[in-house]
């Protein structure tokens, strides 16, 4: 395969890729990243194609298991939760005696709850973490989230009753 061959492949099939890891992985740099290795395989390994399908669906194929790598990496990370993300699921770290409305319960285990409920989150769907933080941490109105994420009123209800589900599991099984 020559430089003039990969640039029409690549120019004509580049915004179908991005499009299809974008909405697999949420974080537009690392598509470009792996969009880049893609590229790079193909090129290494064009004379290996058998044509069986379009190259659109080989090199489909090949980023379809480049996401499967950063999902079985990210899933053997363990991340600490940040003072932004617990700032998100409403933990505030300047709480004092006087205005904290859970008195009664132990600072430090506080902390180590909202902590553990933001790496929980973290685990779940990017658009499940973003309704949790508009609808419980921000208090959006269902309506301003479903415009916002381009949600049906349908899914946005699925996906508050399936999150208050899980997070109900999480909860029986880890804190009580």
């Amino acid at each position: 395969m020559n430089c003039k061959e990969l640039k029409q492949l690549t120019t004509a099939d580049y915004n179908y890729l991005y499009h299809y890891g974008l909405k697999r992985l949420n974080d537009p740099a690392l598509i470009e990243d792996l969009i880049q290795d893609t590229f790079l395989v193909v090129l290494e390994q064009y004379d290996r194609f058998e044509q069986r399908s379009s190259e659109l669906t080989w090199m489909t194929a090949i980023l379809k298991h480049k996401i499967y790598k950063v999902y079985r990496l990210r899933s053997k990370e363990k991340v600490m939760a940040s003072d932004k993300q617990l700032k998100l699921i409403g933990y505030d770290s300047e709480m004092t005696a006087d205005n904290d409305p859970y008195d009664d319960v132990d600072p430090i285990m506080m902390k180590e709850f909202y902590r553990c409920l933001g790496d929980y989150l973290s685990t779940q769907p990017d658009t499940w973490q973003q309704v949790y933080q508009m609808r419980f941490v921000l208090g959006w109105k269902a309506a301003d989230i479903c415009h916002k994420l381009s949600l049906t009123s349908g899914n946005y209800w699925v996906i508050c009753h399936r999150l208050k589900l899980a997070l109900k599991q999480w909860y029986v099984k880890n804190w009580q």
